[in-house]
């Protein structure tokens, strides 16, 4: 691998990393709103229901099972993405790695001061 290649690789990696960071960011605000709509109507259709606990969980359930998908999609995506993340400093990092062996190896040949 030549330094350019590297360099190239690397700044590949750092031009993802902010657009995963960005993802994450609207992916949070997705979350967040989906979460909130989906406890605000399981309360309200806990608190509408009658009869036993699981009776009104049963209905409480099938009432808001929309808002239950979408805020379970929307974690998804955003534990997806935050993944996604982690994966790319990780690569990041191993490039570092490989930038710092060839500076020490360019520094034994004497080609680098």
């Amino acid at each position: 691998m030549t330094t350019q290649e590297l360099e190239q690789l690397l700044l590949c990696a750092v031009a993802e990393l902010r657009q995963a960071s960005d993802k994450i960011d609207s992916l949070s605000e997705k979350w967040a709103t989906s979460d909130q709509s989906y406890r605000h109507k399981k309360a309200i259709s806990y608190l509408q229901s009658e009869g036993t606990v699981q009776a009104r969980e049963a209905q409480r359930d099938i009432a808001c099972e929309v808002e239950r998908r979408d805020a379970h999609l929307a974690d998804a995506l955003l534990s997806a993405a935050r993944d996604r993340k982690r994966a790319l400093e990780t690569e990041i990092s191993a490039y570092q790695t490989i930038a710092g062996i060839i500076k020490a190896e360019m520094g034994l040949a004497g080609r680098y001061e």
